[in-house]
Order: structure tokens, then sequence, then C-alpha cells
């Protein structure tokens, strides 16, 4: 990680300081030239009231951003909240769509908390409603164990089979055995949470039967031990793509699949009071006073009645001093970027079956000369025209606009591959490397005089005069 720390003295200050950072942050994503979103996160563990993820979209993403392209709502899956689900069970129940098998149209979940004391079991609609281009819809609904870990932190979200591991945990040892010893002091119980959907008519139906609608109910009644009610009535239904948004009310919620490289937290007091690190502010500076009249100012003049003058015989404005000062708190920020997830990140998100495709500022050089054998001297004066910039020896048009002027003047960063190695070889290795643009003198410099410029991340492939590639490799560094 590369962190950052920050330190001011008044909540103002610090919430500046956050701003300033997380532009630069912006900044520093949006020169990799790929999709990248900042969310609003929730600042889990470390604490603070404000924090934000800067994330890679990637399908191989092990986290889930959730964006309305209409309005710029961002934030992480934690913090998600959608419009989308009128009461689908009434919708159902009028339309006499239930009939007999209630139990069909909801769906469970069951969690343990990570000392096995804990089962919860969330009860929530099969189907939620949506929006979809103005007219009603249904889609499956899955339970956002999210929600579920912020009412109870203590719930182990890596297992996978809970129920199993609950059991075998259980009547591996012997219950009075727990109650009677320090080692667990703590009986096993069973919390059932019912979505904000489902009618308390059902819930009633389903308490006064657990047997029948409790997988658990079962080894709970034998051994005794504690069944309750969460009186929480959450929306326990994972957030989809189309739902409404909870900005603008329209159907136009995104799922993503990202990879947090970045986390910047405002932190607040949370850690300097504990630690009592405190700082006292400088007061405000005082205004200079004209008491000639004369538009000068009292500055080089003897102390007056307004200064006094410290152990240096320094003048200082009275009650400057810091016994008349209080001390407060430090605001603290903390912010961090992954550098080694970072380069997995880009590979994984640029690459291809032939080899990697980097970003110029990651790649070890911005392009590759390859020549095929007899024609080193023409490669050594692309070489030289590319790194020494300039107008690469073509004539100027007069038309020609400011982006084609930074394009000709950049520096760029190149390499010449000269190994005793054959052509062909070698354009595999520079795939494989990922330089972001390739020069060849080869089968088309021999027929026409040309070299074919590629960049295979935007897939194109140019035939060009050798005097204007430096003009034309400015200009696809530039889209890169």
């Amino acid at each position: 990680m590369k962190d950052l720390y920050t330190f001011d003295s008044t909540p103002k200050d610090a919430l500046q300081t956050y701003e300033k950072v997380r532009r630069a942050y912006d900044a520093f994503f949006s020169k990799f030239n790929i999709p990248f979103i900042t969310a609003e996160a929730d600042s889990g563990g470390i604490g603070g009231d404000l924090s934000h993820e800067y994330h890679f979209i990637t399908p191989n993403g092990e986290d889930t951003i959730i964006s309305c392209d209409l309005c710029g709502y961002v934030t992480n899956e934690e913090l998600a909240r959608s419009l989308a689900g009128a009461n689908v069970w009434e919708i159902r129940r009028k339309n006499n769509k239930l009939g007999p098998a209630v139990h069909e149209a909801y769906r469970s979940w069951l969690g343990v908390s990570s000392d096995r004391s804990l089962v919860v079991e969330a009860v929530f609609p099969k189907d939620v409603e949506m929006e979809r281009n103005c007219s009603l819809g249904l889609r499956d609904a899955e339970a956002n164990p999210h929600i579920l870990k912020s009412m109870f932190p203590n719930l182990d979200l890596r297992i996978e089979r809970p129920m199993k591991i609950f059991t075998d945990y259980w009547t591996s040892i012997s219950l009075d055995t727990a109650a009677s010893t320090k080692a667990q002091p703590t009986l096993p119980h069973l919390v059932q949470v019912y979505d904000y959907r489902i009618p308390q008519s059902f819930i009633n139906d389903r308490l006064s039967s657990r047997k029948k609608w409790s997988p658990l109910y079962k080894f709970f009644k034998t051994t005794g031990l504690t069944i309750t009610l969460s009186h929480a009535s959450p929306d326990l239904v994972r957030i989809g793509n189309h739902d409404p948004c909870p900005k603008c009310a329209k159907p136009s919620l995104r799922v993503q699949r990202a990879i947090e490289l970045g986390h910047t937290f405002y932190l607040g007091t949370r850690y300097s009071t504990p630690l009592n690190a405190t700082i006292t502010p400088k007061p405000p500076p005082k205004p200079s006073t004209d008491h000639d009249g004369d538009g000068s100012t009292n500055a080089g003049r003897p102390p007056g009645p307004e200064t006094t003058t410290n152990n240096n015989n320094i003048p200082q404005p009275r009650g400057s001093g810091s016994s008349s000062s209080s001390s407060v708190p430090l605001q603290m920020g903390c912010h961090g970027i992954g550098i080694s997830r970072m380069i997995a990140a880009l590979a994984d998100a640029l690459s291809d079956s032939k080899g990697l495709m980097w970003p110029r500022i990651v790649a070890p050089f911005e392009v590759v000369i390859i020549a095929n054998k007899g024609y080193e001297r023409e490669a050594a004066r692309v070489y030289d025209s590319l790194r020494r910039g300039g107008g690469g020896g073509g004539e100027r048009k007069a038309d020609d606009d400011d982006d084609d002027d930074a394009a000709a003047t950049a520096a760029i960063d190149v390499v010449l591959d000269d190994r005793d190695k054959t052509f062909a070889w070698k354009l595999k290795d520079a795939d494989l490397i990922g330089y972001p643009v390739k020069v060849l003198l080869g089968s088309t410099f021999k027929e026409q005089g040309k070299c074919e410029v590629a960049v295979r991340r935007l897939g194109r492939r140019e035939s060009v005069r050798l005097e204007d590639v430096r003009r034309n490799v400015g200009q696809l560094l530039a889209e890169l």
C-alpha cells in the first residue's frame, strides 16, 4: 500500500484536505484510461464518518458497485439502497397466484456467527417488483448479506454451508458442559429476520408452526434453546439491474463487478481522542493597524500597548501565547492506493491471448521498434526521430491543430529491439510484454517504403511514411 495520513486542526480544514486527496486520486486513476468508479463506501472497522473507494471495473472483481448513469449515484453494495419492491407478495395474493403453497413464494438465507453461538435466518420474497421501461416487471430476489452483517456484526459470511457447520459444531459438544464452563458461556440461539415486504399475517402463520417452516427448528426445540424474532424489518433483497435509483427514482441502477484499488477515509477524532493526540490551533492573523494615519503599519517599531515580547525579544500580539489557547483533538484522515493489486488489476483488465496491453504510464516503454534484417539503419532513424521529438522531418500543414503540435513535440519513451532474434519472434515477445505501440519495418516497408504502426489495445494497424511516424505515434499515444 502507498499510504497517506493527514492531520488538521478543524473539521472544516480536514474536509478540505479530504477533498484535495479525492481529486488527486481521481486524477491519478484517470491517467490509466480505463473505466474506474469512485464510490461512497462503508468505513467498516477503520471508523470515521466518510469514506470513498476507487475501483477499476472488471468482471473478475471481488467487489460489487451500484451506480446510476442518469444522476451520478455511485456506492458500493454495503451502502447501496434501491426503491425496488412494492409488496409483490400482496400482488400475487390478490391475483390468486399464491394458492396453497404459500411457502414457495419466499426464500430463506442462513448465516452463522464466528463463535457459532448465533444462527440468523433471513426470510424474503422469491420475487421483487421493478420497473423496466415504465412497465411493471418481476425479477428473482437474492439476499443481501451486507445488510445482515450490519445488523449482526459477528456473522461469518465466508461459510458456504452454515446449517451443517452449526449443527456439527453443537452436536460434537455437550450443551450442558458448554453452559457450565467458561469455554463457551453463550448458548446458541436462532434469530429470524423478515423482509419488510412480507405481510404480518404470513409471519404470524409461520411463527405458529415453526417446525414446518424453519430448517433449524427441530434442533432448537429438542435442545430447548432460544428462538427470537427480530423487530427490525429491513430490505433484505440484493439490488439488481434496472432497480429504481434512490436518488432520482428512475429504473436505472446498474450492478457491476469491480476491484478496489484505493480508499480514502475521513477519520475525524476517531483515533486522536482516545490517544490524546491534540494540537493548539494558531490564533487567527490580526489585521495590521495604521496608527499614524499615514498608510504605514507598526512593523519594526517598539512594542506598544497592543503587543508584548517573547524570550527572544520578538513582538507578539497580546493573548497569542499558548497558555491562552486550548488544545483540540487532531482531525485525521488516512488514504491508500494498493500498488501491487493495481498492477494485477491492470494485467487482468488489459490482456488477451497474445499477452498484456499496458497503459502508457505503466508500460516499460511506450513504443517498441522492430525491424527486419537489412533495415537496421532505417530503424535507427525512426528511433532517433521518436526519441528526440520535433516534427519528425515532415512538412507542417497550415491547418494543423494544437493537438497535432503536442503530439509532434511530446517526449516519447521508446526502445529499439536489436536483439539477434527473428522478426516473428520479436513480434510475439512484444505482444507478450505489452508495449502500447509497435513500429514495424517489415514486408510493408520493403514493398512500399512505409512503416506499420500497430496498437493492439485499439485494434489499429496503419501504414505510415517514415517522415510521418513521429506525428502518427504521438497521436496514437494520446488515445491511450
